[in-house]
């Protein structure tokens, strides 16, 4: 697996503040040398970040993250091209918008989705308006067109090759937001699922859906908040207990083990939520030991 780094540092699926720094600042704990894996790249939005909600999409900064997703997509599509497995530090997670439309664009993938969230907040229901709330639904096709259709291409992805790993916020998620969660038909393993049955049965639960021979290969979308609050406190939305970094790295070594890898994105990690980088660091732990060419021969 040669992996490679890409960059997509991007506020414009959240909010300002620091997000988009995620991987400037595992770059310094790092994160390329750890890997041994070379920075082929760096793809800036375009548009500016407004405040301002759209009134038909409700939405913010949706034509800017459509475009600023074109050319993530067209940047991952080179490095597979070239035979690598980019690891794409974004950002929000609007940047899992540009990874599916790549992935769309080349034939059918499967995505595990490591996440705190349920990410499928119907827009007219979201607090916020941000990206970040609906990442999943736009990519199973849900939700306006602009998202929801890239280039007339959409679902990006089909909901029967997703699992969503890792989910915990089953007691704060709006009604509106569970229902559509159910309606998108992913397959979804809980924190609690994990609690119940172990790191080694959920990965085979989920290696069901992914590992399945009409898929091309597998995707992981990580947004740091899967991982346990205790941990990872530099977030812009903290919900408490989570994932333990030796059971995110048990989940990527046997995802690693059980299908093919094409590729990941890193999201939602806040460096100015950060001042030592010890998240930061938590996170690059993570990654060498799940990713890394020895985390298989160990």
């Amino acid at each position: 697996m040669r992996l490679t780094i890409l960059q997509a540092p991007t506020n414009l699926g959240l909010r300002p503040g620091g997000v988009e720094r995620l991987g400037d600042v595992l770059l310094e704990e790092q994160l390329a040398a750890r890997l041994r894996a070379p920075l082929v790249g760096r793809v800036e939005p375009r548009a500016a970040y407004s405040p301002v909600r759209d009134g038909t999409t409700h939405l913010l900064n949706a034509p800017g993250i459509a475009e600023h997703a074109g050319r993530v997509a067209s940047a991952i599509s080179q490095a597979m091209d070239r035979g690598e497995v980019p690891l794409v530090l974004g950002g929000d997670d609007s940047v899992l918008l540009g990874a599916a439309l790549a992935l769309r664009r080349r034939g059918r993938y499967g995505l595990l989705f490591l996440d705190a969230h349920t990410d499928t907040c119907p827009p007219a229901d979201s607090p916020t308006g941000e990206v970040s709330d609906t990442d999943l639904a736009f990519v199973t096709g849900h939700g306006p067109e602009v998202l929801s259709n890239l280039e007339g291409l959409g679902p990006s992805l089909r909901a029967e090759d997703i699992v969503q790993l890792g989910r915990r916020d089953r007691d704060v998620a709006l009604e509106a937001e569970s229902r559509a969660f159910a309606e998108c038909g992913v397959r979804a393993i809980e924190l609690a699922d994990v609690r119940r049955d172990g790191v080694a049965v959920s990965v085979a639960r989920a290696l069901e859906v992914l590992s399945r021979p009409v898929l091309q290969g597998v995707w992981i979308h990580l947004d740091c908040d899967v991982l346990d609050d205790a941990v990872m406190p530099a977030l812009d939305y903290r919900i408490p207990g989570g994932l333990r970094p030796a059971e995110l790295v048990e989940v990527l070594r046997r995802l690693r083990g059980g299908a093919r890898l094409v590729g990941m994105t890193v999201t939602v990690y806040n460096p100015s939520l950060d001042p030592g980088h010890a998240a930061a660091r938590e996170v690059v732990a993570v990654l060498v030991s799940g990713l890394g060419e020895a985390a298989l021969s160990e």
